[in-house]
């Protein structure tokens, strides 16, 4: 049943539907050929989740305490990981929304790395204070103050919120292809663009966040491991560019 019209003029509904919506798992075929075609594009998104999902779970040992830090990083790896789902099956949109989340949790986790007092502080308040006073908007204001560099930059962060996040007159869901289309795409379907563009927002956003995490959880070998995987798509761009 792969057409949702499949039954006749009336549209699929209850169980047929739920049916139907769970074919679309072959969506991820385009994606698992663009790792094959070219593998040297993913080695770094792997090692910097590797990275983040190793530190998640206190791989290879565990040194005790509350585990907030780890829970932190665990929200990042699992953002990430879902974002590469979505856009196994073609939900190009929704990806990046959950990029941009990653963004707000990275630039929250380098000012705790930076500033325990801002940590103790974020784990003492309650909810409203914690919104007022660590809401994205206040944490990048933070970072700037301390002269630290976030990993997400504000243009990026700013148009994956009015792409991907927040409704426009101009919002067209999951448009990601030349074309005259003025409601956008319902529902998954594979668009090179759309899945080019997620998978390098992806990868940016990962590997930042990578870096940001092995560095304050003392993961040298790791550290290490992300660095050479970036020295290596620099590599491989200039020898395309030549």
């Amino acid at each position: 049943m792969s057409d949702i019209h499949s039954g006749g003029p009336a549209f699929l509904s209850g169980l047929d539907y739920v049916r139907w919506l769970a074919t679309k798992v072959d969506h991820d075929y385009h994606l698992r050929v663009a790792i094959e075609e070219d593998p040297s594009d993913f080695v770094l998104l792997g090692l910097s989740l590797s990275a983040l999902h190793q530190i998640a779970i206190c791989h290879p040992s565990c040194t005790g305490g509350p585990h907030v830090y780890q829970a932190i990083v665990g929200r990042l790896y699992n953002n990430a990981a879902a974002a590469f789902r979505l856009i196994s099956f073609g939900f190009y949109d929704e990806s990046l929304s959950l990029i941009r989340n990653m963004g707000e949790t990275s630039n929250l986790l380098i000012l705790f790395l930076n500033s325990p007092d801002s940590y103790i502080d974020w784990c003492l308040i309650d909810a409203k204070r914690r919104w007022a006073n660590y809401r994205p908007k206040k944490v990048r204001a933070k970072l700037e103050s301390l002269r630290i560099p976030v990993p997400m930059e504000d243009d990026v962060y700013s148009n994956l919120s009015e792409k991907a996040t927040h409704i426009t007159p101009e919002t067209r869901p999951n448009l990601h292809s030349e074309g005259k289309n003025t409601v956008g795409i319902i529902g998954g379907l594979f668009q090179l663009n759309g899945m080019n563009h997620a998978l390098g927002l992806l990868t940016e956003a990962s590997t930042a966040a990578a870096l940001v995490v092995a560095r304050g959880f003392g993961r040298d070998e790791l550290f290490s491991a992300i660095s050479e995987g970036i020295k290596g798509v620099s590599k491989n761009t200039s020898s395309g560019n030549s």
